[in-house]
């Protein structure tokens, strides 16, 4: 019998191509997309989770959150004073290893090579102890004991030579320090807040930084015993940075504590690092729109079954005359549908195979279909198998339950109503979702399209970054600077503490009469002539303080709005650093991405570098108009190679890197225009096989039509006035869940884009011209039907 059937299955899927293509089609491409969705939300979700003792490490940081003007802001910073890690350790026993690390950028020499931009590590010499890395050559628990010891990544030290091995015991220069090679390691996994190209044994010389709380330099990680012991010393940093700082500043634990009132301290574990906010809600959008997909592609195979079980009415009919139970009909379906559903799973893995390095060129990360664990996938397929194809075959079924076979021999109809409303709203369901998919595609288009062209406050065009090396940050810079800037193509040069577009963090002030008033906002360390150079514009100023090259700070609107002040005029500010007179007030300009909103800025213009700014790293050069960057950046690079002697230049335009910013929104629109497209198509499947369905089962009536002078227009009219209705209500359903949904993805910009009607338009719009040109199709297929032929009796 189970042959028989099998040998019946298989001959009704070979007859209804149509049927079978539609079913496993879309079925593989949505389980394909929910696989890998769900191997990215996995991918995502497992940072730093490779470490032998990772659920005991943690990571110190301090930072600030409020909620303002609606908005709820945070900020957190990770570097720390080198003593913080010994204080706490010797004070709790719960904590048993202190790891410091401190990390840049430097260029690495060997021998006349030179490499620039290398992503290097200072550790203590229990790194490769206190994390967990495989080496290749070299033992984890001896490569860091000697002082000048560096440790290189596979693949950097094949950049090095084509035989890594041969590197052991040789010297290399990184920052213009040598360091001797003692070990290999496989490269960190993609899936680490801490990747590098090299970990050198960090430089204990300086003995002031290793004892003053004044200075911060280092990140701090720490092996605790417990969670709850964890939280025990987390809640009890504020008062211990009370006391140690009271000491350091010359200030009462009162005066620290209503300073910093703001401020927080946190121990994070290691694997919550990664786990931000805006990851989490970027995962749950994916795993929605994926379960989405898969949901458009179940609904189609439910309706092409229900779709199948009207078709083949006659069929059963004689089965359940013959004696056939509905529990035989079902057991038949159930077969039927896992063998679409088997060789759909199969299929989506080989689609998966196949499109892995497309995917991950979108989202930019090294996801294999392995990543699982083969013992989770097996679970998981069959599982997957077994759902869809209960569904596939169970609700068909509920429609065979109520036949009549009686009446179906006779030509009745077969289940007592013309089209079953679980049908219908099957279909309407896969418009509604289609439609919700596309408008987001375009929301999220408008949306990068609006934070594109903001107006930043200053003029982006032109500005090219140039990175220095902390080793290149001496006496060489102001010639490299009056060499530029003699250059015909340049039109301006300035060096600051970082980039206009990346100021962020800085430290308390409070004002010079009243230390009870605490003020926090982001520091920016420039030189004098910063303004004109970026064409920022000043609200009111100081003249005669503005000619001060130090001692003066300017502020911004905003900082004006926070403080309350009428006037800048006679306004002093004060930190440790000493007291500053504000100068002038700044027109507000962008520093961050569209996710935060405009902060209080301290703008410090210095003409001898500040401790404080640790690196001056940045020079800025803008050309001018209509020069050729190509030629322009050539002659840079011989002005800088003739200052550095060759060493390896590293430059950035301004506009690219605020590109950067959004690379995120970037990924998160293709992959969302990408997955559109699929639901789209899906959904046009669907309408394809519903419509040929829907038309074969009304030939008679179209047949009667025509002998009483019908013409195509007419067919065409019935049959797409009939879909015509259910996009209207999938748009009625879509609309609304949609905004309401893309409302609050928009939350997390603060300057975003509204939602316009034009969008819902045109993603109505699309979906019915897809339906009139399938219905169209299907209607002309009709129309050249002899009606002599469609009214003959089967």
């Amino acid at each position: 019998m189970l042959l028989f059937n099998l040998k019946l299955i298989f001959r009704n899927l070979y007859k209804n191509k149509l049927y079978t293509f539609v079913n496993v089609a879309g079925l593989s491409v949505a389980l394909a997309v929910c696989l890998y969705t769900g191997l990215w939300v996995y991918h995502e979700s497992t940072y730093d989770r490779f470490h032998k003792d990772g659920e005991q490490i943690y990571r110190y940081s301090r930072g600030a959150s409020r909620e303002r003007e609606g908005k709820f802001e945070s900020w957190e910073m990770t570097n720390s004073p080198g003593i913080l890690g010994q204080e706490l350790l010797s004070r709790h026993e719960a904590i048993y290893e202190n790891l410091r690390i401190g990390n840049r950028k430097v260029i690495a020499s060997l021998g006349s090579r030179k490499f620039g931009g290398v992503e290097m590590v200072f550790a203590d010499p229990n790194f490769f102890t206190f994390f967990s890395y495989d080496f290749l050559e070299g033992k984890a628990d001896e490569v860091l004991k000697h002082p000048n010891a560096v440790v290189l990544t596979k693949s950097f030290a094949q950049k090095l030579s084509s035989k890594p091995k041969t590197l052991l015991d040789k010297t290399l220069s990184f920052g213009g320090r040598d360091y001797v090679v003692k070990g290999i390691i496989n490269d960190p996994p993609s899936r680490s807040h801490l990747l590098f190209e090299a970990v050198c044994r960090r430089d204990a010389s300086d003995v002031s930084q290793e004892i003053s709380w004044s200075i911060f330099y280092v990140t701090n990680y720490f092996k605790v015993k417990t969670p709850e012991d964890a939280q025990r010393i987390e809640d009890g940093l504020r008062l211990f940075f009370a006391k140690q700082y009271a000491k350091a500043w010359n200030q009462t634990e009162e005066e620290f504590l209503r300073q910093n009132k703001e401020t927080n301290y946190w121990l994070k574990p290691l694997y919550a690092i990664n786990q931000t906010h805006t990851l989490k809600m970027r995962t749950l959008i994916f795993s929605s729109i994926a379960l989405l997909i898969l949901l458009l592609a179940v609904a189609n195979f439910i309706s092409m079954g229900i779709s199948q079980a009207s078709l083949k009415a006659k069929e059963i009919g004689l089965r359940k005359a013959s004696g056939a139970s509905t529990g035989e009909l079902v057991r038949l379906f159930f077969l039927e549908a896992v063998i679409l559903t088997v060789t759909a799973t199969l299929l989506s893995l080989l689609i998966l195979e196949i499109a892995a390095p497309l995917l991950n060129a979108i989202s930019e990360r090294s996801i294999s279909l392995y990543a699982f664990g083969l013992e989770f996938l097996f679970p998981f397929l069959f599982l997957l198998v077994l759902i869809v194809s209960v569904l596939g075959a169970v609700l068909p079924a509920y429609y065979l339950a109520s036949l009549n076979p009686v009446e179906v021999l006779h030509g009745g109809n077969s289940f007592g109503v013309k089209k079953p409303f679980f049908q219908k709203s099957l279909t309407v369901v896969q418009f509604a979702i289609a439609m919700m998919l596309f408008i987001a595609a375009l929301v999220i288009n408008e949306q990068l399209r609006f934070i594109q062209n903001r107006n930043l406050g200053y003029g982006k065009e032109n500005i090219l970054f140039l990175d220095l090396d902390f080793t290149q940050q001496n006496d060489r810079v102001e010639a490299l600077k009056n060499e530029l800037q003699s250059l015909a193509e340049v039109e301006g040069v300035t060096q600051s503490a970082s980039p206009i577009n990346a100021v962020d963090g800085g430290i308390n002030f409070y004002m010079e009469n009243d230390k009870n008033v605490e003020i926090i906002a982001n520091t920016w360390g420039v030189e004098k002539n910063f303004a004109q150079f970026y064409g920022l514009q000043f609200v009111e100023k100081s003249e005669e303080l503005l000619r001060r090259e130090s001692g003066v700070v300017y502020v911004n609107e905003t900082f004006m709005k926070e403080q309350h002040w009428e006037s800048f005029r006679g306004k002093r500010i004060k930190n440790f650093m000493g007291t500053f007179e504000v100068a002038g007030v700044l027109k507000d300009f962008v520093t961050q991405s569209a996710h935060e909103k405009i902060k209080p800025m301290i703008v410090m213009p210095m003409k001898d570098k500040s401790k404080f700014f640790t690196e001056w790293c940045t020079i800025a050069i803008r050309l001018k108009k209509n020069v050729s960057a190509h030629e322009a950046v050539q002659k840079i690079e011989t002005v800088w190679n003739k200052v550095y002697d060759g060493d390896p230049i590293r430059y950035n335009f301004l506009t690219d890197e605020l590109l950067k910013q959004y690379d995120d929104e970037y990924r998160f629109r293709n992959l969302i225009g990408g997955f559109s497209l699929i639901a789209f198509v899906l959904s046009a499947m669907g309408l394809f096989a519903l419509s040929a369905y829907t038309v074969e089962q009304r030939t008679k009536e179209m047949g009667v039509r025509k002998v009483h002078g019908a013409v195509f227009s007419d067919i065409l009219r019935i049959l797409f006035f009939s879909f015509s209705k259910k996009i209207f209500f999938a748009g009625l359903f879509a609309f609304p869940l949609s905004f309401w949904l893309l409302k609050k993805w928009l939350v997390q910009f603060s300057y975003a884009a509204e939602i316009t009607p034009f969008v819902f338009f045109v993603a109505f719009l699309i979906v019915w011209l897809v339906a009139g040109l399938t219905v169209s199709y299907h209607s002309l297929q009709v129309a050249r039907v002899n009606p002599v032929e469609a009214l003959r009796d089967e």
